[in-house]
């Protein structure tokens, strides 16, 4: 079994990077509307360090709790929601925005409310707290507190990218490049990836390089990928610092430095990446920078998929059945290889199936391997397509 890598090293193009959904903390929240200027957008949110799904279906471990105006954090939670009730209610934006925080992510004991945070972040954004709008938008995405409505989400985006929140600019453009809540726009999405980029927002750097590396909505132009990559990378993007270990490996865009890429990898998997520890992990298991290390290979591989990187799961198990950089475990293997799968790796999926089969780790399951065969197809897997196709015919027979 092949060691895999994601990206471009292996003539694959990487998706482009979803935003990460953990929220940061806002820097605004002990200003008072006069304190902001009347009427003046607020400032953005600083960029969030990255979660590590890459997938964006569900919201990372909310971030560390902001610095509330009003009582000291000895007066208690109670106290606290009471004079961020308080203040909101004199139309103070900072506190609703602290308020909606506060209901959307349930902290210090108080229950995550998360109904009430719509009403109050769509106060705090009717009062120009541009992260608010963005916060409203993300729980009118993912549907948190109501059903999804991506129409609204789009239009809460944009008022908090317009307030100058660079995350309110990069979740809109994420939407209009896929087409969600409205019609498909990459040359828009383009544009408000680094209209994130330029505000602060960390992730739209990650994004808009992908769109400039692959020459969505506009020209490629992998010189402005490396630069936008290396922003990312920079703020704490680990998209970022894994886009640029891909250029940096392949020569893309510049000079081509293998040992370049490879502390790239890493500042990817230390950022939280599950695909720059994959990476990371077949140089390490081929000794494309050095001797070969399965040892460190493994450790990676284990690494990205506790990231939940379904190729760093598969490369594990592979190990796992080889018994290379550790003892072999072949039960472990498979369960590792049902990780894969259910992470969406389609060779994953595959190279279960082909374990269900033979009752290599385990019992043989005939319905088993044709399930898991049909989610390798599923997922993009030529090879298993053919498989089922090949079944389904002797079916007929």
């Amino acid at each position: 079994m092949e060691k895999r890598m994601n990206g471009r090293l292996l003539g694959k193009a990487a998706a482009t990077a979803l935003l990460c959904w953990s929220w940061p903390a806002a820097t605004v929240l002990a200003q008072s509307p006069a304190a902001a200027g009347e009427g003046a957008a607020l400032p953005a949110a600083p960029a969030a360090s990255p979660a590590g799904p890459t997938t964006g279906t569900a919201p990372a471990p909310p971030a560390p709790a902001p610095t509330l105006a009003g009582p000291t954090p000895e007066a208690g939670p109670a106290a606290s929601l009471a004079a961020l009730e308080a203040g909101c209610a004199q139309g103070v934006a900072a506190d609703c925005l602290s308020l909606g925080e506060l209901l959307f992510e349930g902290r210090a004991g108080l229950p995550a409310r998360p109904e009430q945070a719509r009403t109050v972040l769509a106060q705090a954004c009717q009062l120009r707290s541009g992260p608010a709008c963005t916060l409203l938008g993300y729980l009118l995405e993912l549907g948190i507190g109501a059903a999804p409505d991506l129409a609204a989400a789009r239009t809460r985006y944009r008022a908090g990218c317009d307030l100058g929140d660079g995350r309110g600019c990069s979740n809109l453009a994420a939407l209009l490049e896929r087409g969600g809540g409205g019609p498909a726009d990459e040359a828009g999405a383009r544009s408000l990836f680094l209209q994130g980029c330029e505000r602060g927002d960390a992730e739209g750097c990650s994004a808009a390089g992908d769109l400039w590396v692959d020459g969505v909505g506009g020209p490629a132009d992998a010189a402005r990928a490396r630069e936008l990559f290396g922003r990312g990378c920079r703020a704490g993007s680990g998209a970022g610092c894994y886009g640029l270990a891909l250029l940096w490996a392949d020569g893309t865009g510049g000079p081509r430095d293998l040992d370049q890429a490879r502390d790239f990898f890493q500042q990817a998997c230390t950022s939280g990446d599950g695909r720059g520890c994959n990476d990371l992990g077949v140089i390490f298991v081929e000794g494309a920078s050095g001797q070969p290390d399965p040892a460190r290979a493994m450790a990676l591989f284990e690494q990205g998929c506790t990231q939940e990187e379904g190729a760093a799961c598969a490369n594990l198990a592979f190990m796992r059945f080889a018994g290379e950089g550790g003892p072999r475990d072949e039960a472990a293997g498979r369960g590792l290889l049902q990780r894969a799968c259910d992470l969406g790796d389609g060779e994953g999926c595959f190279e279960l199936a082909e374990a269900l089969r033979t009752g290599r780790g385990g019992k043989a399951d005939a319905a088993g391997a044709r399930a898991a065969m049909q989610r390798a197809c599923e997922q993009g897997s030529a090879v298993a397509c053919e498989r089922v196709q090949d079944a389904a015919q002797q079916l007929r027979r």
